[in-house]
């Protein structure tokens, strides 16, 4: 008989954690006197799906209170969800679910996050938000601009506003590029030897994975990142187009879109895989999304050695439409 690991898996939501131990299920609010109450009547080793922001506060404090933990990507737990069939979704079997994952797989224990990158995931997350709104004055202008009549003074609100937005937007990322410079410089420079990868990338990049140390490969990290192809296919009778999964990080992935772009122009690996797949018919999307993958893949390289990108020797014979 398998001896059971001592996992306690923890679902973290807004105001509660769902618990599960093994043998009981409990619920906590998500506050200091919930993670009283949770040290009390449990004890293991605590495993939590990153939850955006959610989570950081009680990770933060059993790592303080020098307690085993683990924080893990929550698309490899819902993978395996799928692989067990199970599909009841509530806050308590996620929690068993988690509590399960944690007796399946091995643990990387968790670690708290260099504050630099805390404050640089804050920076995107804010600027995230700024682009939003950005976007939003500038469809708004673009649709009075139609109108017969329009308001000088509402036009000039709006235009203002979307300049203060640019300047703000603009200062944020040369204080996210600041702050990676002093913390993590070597490495912002040598990712961006990669022809495509910029400025903005290999800042979220760096903050993303914590400097690497996060991911195993670079299939996790596409997997984080939402652009892992997902086939739908049934042998013979059902044949799907590939799609990726959409789960992860829309604006590394808006990001890596536009990186795309540039990298089947300027990048030879990319350019040689773009070109090798649209020759075989697949649709351009599908090419770019390969792109996407292999400035991963090289990222990930470079990242873990911290040496400068080389271009490889390819047979580029085949010529961009």
């Amino acid at each position: 008989m398998v001896k059971l690991k001592k996992i306690v898996g923890i679902d973290v939501s807004k105001l509660t954690i769902d618990v599960y131990d093994g043998k009981k299920s409990y619920q906590f609010k998500n506050s200091i006197t919930g993670f009283k109450q949770l040290i009390k009547k449990t004890s293991g080793h605590y495993v939590m799906e990153a939850t955006g922001s959610y989570h950081v506060k009680l990770a933060s404090y059993l790592f303080d209170s020098n307690l085993l933990i683990s924080v893990v990507n929550p698309l490899i737990v819902k993978r395996y969800s799928q692989m067990r069939l199970l599909r009841a979704k509530t806050d308590k079997s996620d929690a068993i679910m988690i509590y399960e994952y944690g007796q399946f797989d091995e643990l990387k224990l968790w670690e708290v996050p260099k504050a630099y990158i805390v404050e640089i995931k804050q920076i995107f997350t804010a600027i995230d938000l700024m682009l939003k709104h950005r976007l939003g004055y500038r469809n708004q202008i673009e649709a009075f601009t139609q109108m017969k009549i329009k308001s000088k003074q509402v036009f000039k609100g709006l235009e203002d506003q979307v300049e203060r937005l640019n300047y703000a937007i603009k200062e944020l990322e040369e204080a996210a590029e600041k702050l990676v410079l002093e913390n993590a410089g070597v490495l912002y420079q040598k990712l961006k030897t990669i022809p495509s990868i910029g400025r903005k990338s290999a800042i979220m990049l760096i903050a993303i994975t914590n400097e690497f140390k996060d991911f195993e490969n670079s299939k996790q990290l596409s997997s984080y990142v939402g652009i892992s192809p997902r086939i739908y296919q049934s042998r013979t009778s059902v044949n799907g187009k590939g799609k990726i999964c959409k789960m992860g990080m829309g604006q590394m992935r808006k990001i890596l879109f536009m990186g795309s772009l540039t990298a089947i122009r300027h990048n030879l690996a990319c350019k040689e895989i773009f070109n090798r797949l649209v020759e075989k018919g697949k649709p351009k999307k599908v090419a770019l999304v390969a792109v996407m993958n292999k400035l991963i893949k090289q990222a990930f390289a470079i990242g873990t050695k911290l040496e400068n990108y080389v271009e490889p020797k390819l047979n580029l014979e085949i010529k961009l439409n």
